[in-house]
């Protein structure tokens, strides 16, 4: 259920600055790269833009505006990337992104959203726990051959996480592939699910389904804790949203969540792993 109305302070309190749009000026390097929203820097209009969709949850919750074809366009091409919500809270400390989440729950309440696109998405979850809505069988065949766990029938001191854009996009399952290369350079206890995997529940808790989000987070909280892991370990930055965000929120994890880059950098410190070149950063 949406809850819009936790943030009717949020909305009412947006003062217009436009620190939702650009770099902070002190850093700006250049006009092209000035913008760090990018549906403003490619609509103008004010609406694509936290700035606007503020102004649009004020509207809905004062009962002065209401879903039209504009603003669904705008509210569905925000790409929830976050960088609104880093510079408000510099300023004022809204909660931007979960604003323009709860008017996307709102709008699925009503029957307005989400696009198409975005209920197919919805309805590959349901049919294969997948927004593609590709095959299950084929969610672990990235790992052929490679010396990793099944934490189905052994135990590991550590879960890897794929998530569920992984097994079906070749740039990314080469990703994975490195992260089970680096895990087993370090001597790291780990496993992963393989086709009992699900999605981590983030393409339709961002649609605005809350019902279906809600059961898919409630599953995978039920296994992790069940696993007995540590580390629940994600190399998807939406993933990673997801489970470190919104998880406890639902439940209660008995594990930490870190990105791979955190884990790496651990084993870095432990000195578990050693760089065997320099590099120029």
């Amino acid at each position: 259920m949406s809850k819009l109305e936790k943030y009717r302070w949020d909305a009412y309190s947006c003062i217009r600055c436009s620190n939702c749009k650009w770099v902070d000026p002190i850093w700006v390097q250049s006009q092209r790269r000035a913008k760090i929203c990018p549906i403003s820097a490619k609509h103008y209009f004010d609406v694509y833009s936290a700035q606007g969709m503020m102004d649009f949850a004020y509207g809905k919750l004062y009962g002065m505006l209401d879903y039209t074809p504009m603003l669904l366009d705008a509210l569905y091409k925000c790409t929830l990337g976050g960088a609104c919500d880093i510079m408000c809270k510099r300023n004022l400390d809204l909660e931007v992104i979960e604003t323009i989440e709860e008017l996307r729950a709102q709008a699925y309440e009503e029957g307005k959203g989400p696009p198409q696109e975005l209920k197919d998405q919805i309805e590959g979850i349901k049919n294969q726990s997948n927004p593609w809505n590709q095959p299950r069988n084929e969610w672990d065949t990235w790992s052929q051959g490679l010396k990793v766990k099944d934490l189905n029938k052994e135990k590991a001191d550590i879960l890897y996480f794929v998530g569920c854009k992984t097994p079906y996009v070749p740039e990314l399952q080469k990703v994975a592939r490195d992260v089970v290369s680096i895990f087993n350079e370090a001597g790291v206890d780990f496993g992963i699910l393989g086709q009992n995997e699900v999605c981590c529940g983030q393409p339709a808790y961002s649609a605005g389904d809350r019902e279906i989000s809600a059961k898919i987070v409630a599953q995978n909280i039920e296994t992790f804790n069940k696993l007995g892991v540590s580390k629940v370990v994600v190399s998807c930055a939406d993933c990673y949203g997801m489970l470190k965000g919104k998880y406890p929120g639902f439940g209660k994890p008995n594990y930490q969540v870190l990105h791979v880059v955190e884990l790496i950098d651990q084993l870095i410190k432990e000195d578990r792993l050693k760089i065997a070149r320099k590099l120029d950063m």
